[in-house]
């Protein structure tokens, strides 16, 4: 049975390494981790990676529109709406922190664009924490500031090693 990892981000390189990307950070680091690499996939506009039984899904759309080949790679590949995985950033947790499931986020346009197209909630979706530390700048400017160094090794080193964790035991990643 596949299941698709949605990982949400913005292309370009100058948003590669933005709290925004977290969600294209988070599959690079499993795209490393299952030792494999994404190739492009112009019928959908998108990195892919297929290995065993998981379609790892990054849009080259910018994030806002991130549901619009969605539909596409569903019905291509036959995944049911339940085997859907969706990462993204969320302001209101904390950094270095993580939920699977719940509730959405108030405002995430990727997150939306997604469920506008599948006209569907029932997916799982990983909100990773960065939560906004600096008062003084606004959550549209923050999500779209780099990670230092320091958060960046925390990402790599514990939070996603965490949220693989949960996932092997939630899909079996190994198979």
């Amino acid at each position: 049975m596949k299941y698709l990892i949605i990982g949400l981000g913005n292309i370009g390189e100058q948003y590669s390494l933005t709290r925004h990307n977290v969600g294209f950070l988070f599959l690079d680091y499993l795209a490393h981790s299952l030792d494999s690499s994404f190739s492009f996939k112009k019928a959908f506009n998108a990195s892919i990676l297929n290995v065993n039984d998981l379609l790892l899904f990054k849009s080259h759309t910018f994030m806002n529109n991130s549901g619009d080949n969605i539909s596409k790679v569903l019905k291509y590949y036959k995944i049911s709406i339940d085997h859907i995985i969706v990462v993204y950033d969320d302001l209101d947790i904390e950094f270095g922190n993580f939920k699977i499931g719940g509730k959405f986020p108030k405002t995430h346009n990727g997150l939306y664009s997604i469920i506008e197209n599948i006209k569907s909630t029932q997916f799982v979706n990983i909100r990773i924490g960065i939560g906004k530390e600096n008062m003084n700048i606004s959550g549209l400017d923050y999500v779209l500031t780099n990670f230092n160094k320091k958060e960046l090794d925390l990402l790599n080193k514990s939070i996603f090693p965490d949220v693989v964790s949960v996932l092997r035991k939630t899909i079996n990643l190994d198979e």
